[in-house]
């Protein structure tokens, strides 16, 4: 059986110990799936900043993005309303310092996927929340494709129909 592609993740993040800490997970996930025949790898690659961020989003390099909150001065918030407005097909994971359930659903109806607070994060809560925002997000696209195909089809007949 071949091996799956790598994951592609782009940690949006202005503290290095952050970096190294989601390196350490992935790495973390990699060998436990490795163990049990799994294979899944991943590659990560880190931007430190916002507008760092937006550079490499708009790249359309990364299956999933890592979102923090707290950049400088752009906010997470910011630079995932910006990538969406461009465009961006990623899974976007925002990451908090804090629990807060309004922000939460604030950042959920903005577009991401999930939310995870950075203190609470491990490795296999790190590895559901990715496989769930990219099941999410092929669900979204497959769902956006349906649409379009049913819109196409509804231009294209000459007369109204009721359905």
């Amino acid at each position: 059986m071949a091996a799956a592609a790598p994951i592609r993740v782009l940690l949006v993040d202005d503290d290095e110990r952050d970096y190294l800490v989601t390196r350490g997970h992935l790495t973390e996930i990699a060998e436990q799936s490795h163990s049990t025949g799994s294979g899944q790898a991943y590659v990560i690659d880190w931007a430190r900043g916002g507008d760092e961020g937006l550079q490499r989003i708009a790249e359309n390099r990364h299956d999933v993005i890592l979102l923090d909150q707290q950049l400088g001065p752009m906010s997470g918030l910011d630079v995932l309303r910006q990538s969406l407005a461009h465009g961006s097909r990623a899974a976007f994971i925002f990451l908090t310092t804090q629990a807060d359930r309004a922000f939460d659903e604030l950042v959920l109806r903005t577009g991401a996927a999930d939310q995870l607070v950075k203190s609470q994060i491990n490795a296999p809560l790190l590895d559901r929340a990715i496989r769930y925002a990219r099941e999410r997000r092929r669900v979204d696209d497959a769902h956006r494709e349906s649409e379009e195909r049913f819109r196409l089809m509804a231009n294209a007949v000459p007369a109204l129909v009721y359905v």
